[in-house]
């Protein structure tokens, strides 16, 4: 037997949803007919040919809105009408639903592709309507029918006489009624109606008596009256009593009690109005307020409570009350909002524990109900509750209150048990269709808003259903996607592997599969990606459809390609490359590491780089090394170090820190160039140039001798002839002393001069105007004596040299550094001029200052700034862009190409800056910046013009081979007040150190038989150990000096002037 066609009227105006709505129709199975029309008028004439099932119309019609089309008498509306808007606008909602349609829709893409669906469910929910509207307008019908002839049956309740006034002259009943009302009937006689009407239907009941004592006319009327046992409602006839006259002198009432017949008209519109809230609300907040009001009102009750399940509490809690506008019980409603029951306690509880409904007649009195004393106060009387159940479960109780005492009412608890149940049906209906939106919602968002891409695909290969991402990722629309395959979009090289993959999961041999491959973009370019595929069945088993999940990687593919690449170039590198954890141990090291330290990848793996250390790089440079990449910032410089089969090499290194995406260091990468042959020939070419600088000094130091000498020669024949006074003798002799201190001075100029290797001892704090002043003085031979002899005139002029705190440096180098910027001033004035020295201290929120620090992490604190300038022939721009590079020289043959170069490297590893400015023929000035450590700033720098030096008394013991040297020692010491005792042998000052307390030794360092080693070994060994003094001519480093077993308080070198060894002896804490 074939279905009953449905049919539906479209009325919308706009073409790609008309289409959109008849493509959702062609894949279902219901039989539909579906015409559309574009305006209201053409939707009349279509209704007036053929009444539809069901009419959808556009709220915006070109015409006017699609609520006209709304019959306005509801008898007249044998069809819903579902208004549809393209927003979400509840104002619309509003208007369509007040104007009488049964439904209001969004159009939204999924509406209308689900529209098959819409338009079933709002039928269902139509004929429900009808049927059930048809079932209780049937009920009430039969119950008129069966009531009317129930009172035409029986004999009246009672009869009444009333005078005019609406007294009671004569009353018969019967003995039911009395006993139901509680009141009899002889009772009543001579009371007034006003003792017996409803408070609120005195006056109508008077106006009643007294229209047919006017009227003289037959009168049915309803009331109600209050008696003692409660409210009943009456039906009366009201005709007029004549006497003989025909004068109306009463009124005859004929009364039947129709209060059961009330009760149960109630109890149908009660559940009439209950049916139909559940049936039109969407949700248990919108339903369970229209309930409790439909409730009181049709049984006229007059407060209602909504009491649920807490689970986490295990209690019972209110979450909804109503009450009649005219009830005033504020103090009721607070405590009630503030009361939970547990089970078995209150009403509710009772109720809730028991699954059945409870009556209490008056609940001031009942022994169960915590709240009495407020209902007492408010004057709430009668009660009764019932459960909210769905299945086995109970989720709750609804309980009403009166503010009469109420006889129980076992046929509306029977009807409530059925409401109850009907409640709960509904509450669990719409957490379920709750769930399962909120389910839907979210599988919508995640499918919409996923990071990859999602697509269900036929198992023919077609695009079903696709998200934002995939689209994004194939650059086809929505639209245009679904009409493809994934055959259409798959690079043809990869369709045979994917077509295997699908056919195991179609054929049951796998439940999803997993492959990288390419598609072919919208716009050519091909990607890659990785596909996760799984079958989805449907409910006999039977495939349904495959969900794909798409990620981009092509990305990550170019990536691993250059990884790969890169990963070879650094295999292949002849650099070094090391990469280590923050903690400096090593993670990798490529081949060249292995073959040029000799150490391979698993002997290194886990150490850190300390095992190529040598000894000679200071380790200022490598806590400045530290600190540079620990700040984020790439440190270069040189290393030497040491294989691993002890040879020494030199290394140029770049280190860098390695950065995660928040920017924190992870690692750091080292990339190192051997630079050992290159630095065996920078060697040889400085020693060269030495060398040539030494040839050059030479001359001057034998000028500067012969003077010297000249005046200790013409002085030794002056005081061969004699003196005149002692004055004389001592002016002599202090000239003798001052010569001698001269020639000192220059053989430690030269010996410091020719000095090459440095050691972390050689870094000190030291003033920059003394060492300008050494080398100003290292230079003189070239600007002063060796120009006046080819009548050349130079001038260093010093008076921009301001007093600055002393600097941590190694004074060797850095006084080298000054030496070559004033031989490069020399070489730019071949015909003489001026070399202009000047420094001063720059503090850091001076200018420039971050501009510095932004070039060079050293430069964060203060720094002194040197000037050397000359007025000489000056560079092009040319020069001045290689004057630091290796080898670079406009002075060939002569020059090497390496002072100014290694100048820039002493800068670099003292964290300093070397600029130059200078223009062709207006001269150069380099510029040099030199960090002031803090320490340096705390320092107290003595003047040099203290001569007098405060001692206290002490015992020394002086050794030395050399007798005359003692003589001299013990001579002046004494001279000083103290308590001096002087040997030639070790092996004698080392008893007399056993035998007797000295507070200090002064020993030679270099003794025949027993040193000055073996005399300082001896003194370790005393209880009381007195301070060190060690003496020594020779110039070069002591090895092992600083150690705990050779430990000397100071060391003076000869020859050293004897009140500089009185302050060191003075500083001496004793």
């Amino acid at each position: 037997m074939n279905e009953k066609k449905i049919n539906i009227l479209l009325v919308e105006d706009e073409e790609s949803h008309t289409d959109l709505i008849f493509r959702s129709f062609e894949s279902t199975t219901m039989p539909v007919s579906l015409v559309n029309t574009r305006n209201l008028n053409d939707a009349r004439a279509s209704i007036a040919e053929s009444v539809p099932d069901l009419v959808i119309v556009d709220y915006i019609l070109p015409d006017g809105k699609g609520t006209e089309l709304i019959p306005a008498n509801k008898e007249e509306r044998p069809y819903p009408i579902v208004i549809m808007s393209s927003h979400g606008d509840e104002r619309i909602a509003v208007e369509a639903i007040k104007a009488g349609a049964f439904d209001y829709i969004v159009k939204s893409g999924a509406v209308l592709d689900n529209m098959p669906n819409v338009c079933e469910k709002i039928l269902l929910e139509w004929n429900s309507t009808i049927r059930h509207k048809t079932v209780v307008e049937q009920e009430l019908k039969e119950s008129e029918v069966r009531f009317h002839g129930i009172l035409s049956s029986l004999y009246e309740s009672a009869i009444i006489i009333y005078d005019r006034d609406g007294k009671i002259t004569a009353l018969w009943g019967t003995l039911e009624m009395d006993k139901r009302y509680g009141i009899r009937a002889v009772d009543a006689i001579g009371r007034s109606i006003r003792d017996f009407a409803h408070p609120d239907q005195v006056e109508q009941r008077l106006s009643d008596i007294r229209s047919v004592f006017d009227a003289g006319e037959k009168m049915l009327v309803e009331y109600m009256i209050s008696v003692t046992n409660g409210n009943f409602h009456h039906e009366a006839s009201l005709c007029p009593m004549r006497n003989a006259d025909g004068n109306i002198t009463a009124v005859v009432g004929f009364v039947r009690d129709i209060t059961e017949r009330k009760n149960a008209e109630q109890r149908l519109v009660a559940q009439y109005f209950i049916t139909k809230i559940l049936a039109e609300s969407a949700t248990t907040e919108e339903a369970l307020p229209n309930i409790l009001e439909a409730i009181c009102a049709a049984l006229e009750w007059d407060l209602g409570e909504i009491w649920v399940f807490d689970q986490q509490e295990n209690v019972l809690r209110n979450i909804e009350i109503w009450h009649m506008p005219s009830l005033k019980v504020p103090e009721f409603i607070a405590v009630t909002k503030q009361t939970t029951f547990p089970s078995q306690i209150g009403l509710p509880g009772r109720v809730w524990k028991s699954a059945k409904p409870l009556w209490v007649e008056d609940i001031t009195s009942d022994t169960n109900f915590p709240r009495a004393s407020v209902a007492a106060k408010e004057g709430l009387h009668g009660a009764f509750g019932f459960p909210i159940i769905s299945g086995s479960e109970v989720l709750g109780a609804i309980v009403f209150f009166s503010h009469e005492v109420r006889e129980p009412d076992n046929n509306l608890l029977s009807m409530m048990s059925a409401v109850g149940s009907q409640i709960g049906i509904f509450i669990s209906n719409k957490r379920v269709e709750k769930e399962l939106r909120e389910s839907e919602e979210r599988f919508r968002g995640i499918f919409e808003q996923a990071a990859v891409g999602i697509i269900h695909v036929a198992s023919s290969g077609r695009f079903l259903k696709a998200n934002k991402r995939f689209c994004a990722i194939t650059g086809y629309t929505e639209q245009e996607i679904l009409g493809r395959t994934f055959q259409d979009i798959t690079h043809p090289d990869d369709l045979n592997m994917q077509r295997q993959a699908r056919k195991r999961v179609l054929d049951g041999e796998a439940s999803n599969y997993q492959i990288e491959k390419r598609y072919i973009r919208k716009d050519g370019a091909i990607i890659w990606i990785n596909l996760t595929v799984a079958l989805i069945r449907d409910s006999s088993g039977e495939p349904d459809y495959l969900v794909s999940v798409i990620e981009d990687i092509t990305e990550q593919k170019f990536a691993e390609d250059r990884i790969r690449k890169l990963s070879h170039a650094v295999e292949q590198s002849s650099s070094t490359v090391i990469m280590t954890d923050t903690k400096g141990n090593i993670e990798y090291a490529n081949p060249k590491f292995t073959q040029l330290t000799g150490y391979s990848l698993e002997e290194a793996v886990g150490k850190t780089p300390r095992i190529l250390k040598s000894g000679k790089t200071p380790r200022e440079a490598y806590r400045e090394l530290w600190k540079t990449i620990k700040s984020g910032n790439e440190w270069s410089g040189e290393f030497c170090n040491k294989k691993k089969s002890g040879e020494l090499y030199w290394e140029y290194a770049s280190i860098s820190p390695v950065k995660d995406e928040k920017g924190d260091i992870t690692n750091f990468i080292a990339v190192k160039e051997d630079i050992t042959e290159r630095k065996k020939m920078e060697e040889a070419l400085l020693q060269s140039e030495k060398l040539n600088s030494l040839g050059t000094i030479t001359a001057g130091v034998a000028h500067e001798f012969n003077n010297i000498l000249a005046i200790v020669m013409g002085l030794a024949e002056v005081l061969e002839g004699g003196f005149k006074d002692d004055q004389e003798l001592k002016r002599g002799l202090k000239a003798i002393i001052e010569a001698g201190e001269d020639g000192a001075g220059i053989v430690k100029r030269m010996l410091t001069f020719a000095k090459a290797e440095l050691s972390e001892l050689d870094y000190n704090f030291i003033s920059i105007q003394y060492l300008i002043e050494q080398a100003i003085g290292f230079t003189m031979p070239r600007w002063k004596n060796m120009a006046q002899a080819e009548d050349i005139k130079y001038n260093i002029n010093t008076v921009g040299i301001t007093e600055t705190p002393e600097v941590f440096c190694n004074p060797t180098e850095l006084r080298e550094v000054f030496v070559n910027l004033i031989h490069n001033a020399l070489d730019a004035m071949p015909d003489g001029g001026t070399i202009t020295v000047a420094t001063r201290r720059v503090q850091s929120e001076k200018r420039k200052v971050s501009e510095l620090k932004s070039q060079n992490s050293e430069l964060k604190s203060d720094f002194i700034e040197i000037i050397f300038a000359d007025i000489g022939k000056g560079m092009p721009e040319e020069v001045k862009r290689k004057i630091f590079d290796p080898f670079f020289t406009t002075r060939r043959p002569h020059g090497t190409g390496l002072g100014m170069s290694v100048t820039y490297g002493i800068m670099k590893r003292h964290g300093g800056k070397i600029e130059v400015e200078s223009k062709v023929g207006k001269g150069t000035t380099f510029t040099l910046h030199i960090p002031i450590r803090k320490e340096a700033l705390q320092r107290v720098v003595t003047s040099e013009s203290v001569r007098e030096i405060e001692t206290k008394e002490l015992r020394i013991l002086v050794v030395d081979d050399d007798q005359e040297m003692c003589v001299i020692l013990k001579t002046f010491l004494s001279g000083k007040g103290h308590i001096v005792k002087a040997v030639n042998s070790g092996a004698e000052a080392i008893e007399l150190s056993r035998r007797d307390d000295f507070d200090l030794v002064l020993c030679d360092l270099a003794m025949p038989e027993v040193t000055g080693h073996d005399i300082i070994k001896a003194l370790n060994k005393l209880d009381k150990r007195p301070k060190v003094g060690l003496m020594t001519g020779w110039c070069e480093e002591i090895r092992h000096i600083d150690t705990v077993a050779l430990k000397v308080d100071f060391i003076a070198r000869k020859p050293f002037n004897l009140l500089e060894l009185e302050k060191n002896i003075s500083a001496l804490v004793i």
